[in-house]
């Protein structure tokens, strides 16, 4: 095979592989929650942190251990939700809010 053929099949490689990962990329990062009730959770949590609500959030907060204990929530989402929630407990409601909408955005289905 001459260097200009084995060049060309380089090129070619190289292209499918960049390819093959554009066609990946839409879904990375992307965490799918199956549970409607994990859903309807973290739903209700953005209404109680956007509407600075401790007793909500305290509510919310019961709910969702409930969702990990029962395996319907990811651990990695249950810790992050763990993190907003002490946000919120410290009065963080801008931060919290902002943290919990990037979160909802990567969950959607």
């Amino acid at each position: 095979m001459s260097s200009k053929t084995h060049g060309r099949c380089r090129r070619w490689a190289a292209a499918l592989f960049v390819g093959g990962l554009l066609m990946l990329a839409p879904g990375c990062g992307r965490t799918v929650i199956e549970s409607e009730e994990s859903r309807k959770a973290i739903d209700a949590l953005y209404t109680a942190v956007t509407s600075k609500r401790l007793d909500l959030v305290d509510t919310c907060e019961e709910r969702i251990a409930e969702l990990k204990t029962a395996g319907e929530l990811p651990e990695a989402t249950a810790k992050q939700l763990a993190d907003i929630i002490g946000r919120a407990r410290q009065q963080q409601w801008q931060p919290a809010a902002e943290r919990l909408d990037k979160l909802i955005r990567r969950i959607a289905p």
